[in-house]
């Protein structure tokens, strides 16, 4: 038989909190206080007959080619494959690009 589970909280009026990892910088109020994760899961396309209908709807053709990620990060940028290879050096024109928004959005001085 399974047992219930316990509430976080013993008082419902409060809401449960943990503690920072680290000091938010007073530069950027509104950054997250994790860290972003080293890899993100790429969405899959999925192959249907007919593309979605509504306004609450979007979709793209997924034509043959890569799926890819960009990571800006301080320490540069990384193009990253679905399965975990950094191809940094194979997209340089999408490495350039991303470096400009870094540094545009970001004082990370690169």
């Amino acid at each position: 038989m399974k047992r219930p589970a316990k509430p976080l909280l013993q008082d419902n009026s409060l809401t449960a909190k943990s503690q920072p990892r680290r000091k938010r910088d007073p530069a950027q109020p509104s950054l997250p206080f994790d860290p972003m994760p080293d890899r993100v899961e790429p969405c899959l396309a999925l192959l249907k007959s007919a593309p979605p209908v509504g306004p609450d709807w979007a979709y793209e053709v997924k034509w043959d080619g890569y799926r890819l990620a960009t990571h800006i990060e301080p320490k540069g940028v990384r193009v990253v494959t679905r399965g975990g290879h950094d191809w940094t050096h194979r997209f340089p024109a999408i490495s350039a690009a991303a470096r400009e928004l870094g540094g545009r959005n970001r004082n990370s001085g690169w």
